[in-house]
């Protein structure tokens, strides 16, 4: 496999691991956070004025999850 196909199956196996509420409550569960609440459209400009992203942090720690427990061991047992 090439290095953009590995890429593109991550990005998919993280799209169907997000997809599912369950596994993303568990991964909230495993490593004891909180669903972020849902925020008011003012929230929102304000952040967005301010340059903050609540959601980045979760994208990072969310993705590390995946690529450690579900990605890596998919690829090896694809390889073998």
């Amino acid at each position: 496999m090439t290095v953009e196909e590995l890429e593109n199956d991550f990005i998919s196996v993280c799209g169907i691991c997000l997809d599912n509420d369950e596994f993303v409550n568990e991964f909230y569960r495993l490593k004891g956070l909180k669903r972020p609440d849902k925020r008011s459209p003012i929230e929102i400009q304000i952040d967005n004025a301010c340059g903050y992203n609540a959601g980045k942090d979760f994208m990072k720690k969310f993705t590390d999850f995946v690529w450690e427990f579900v990605y890596i061991p998919l690829l090896r047992q694809q390889i073998g």
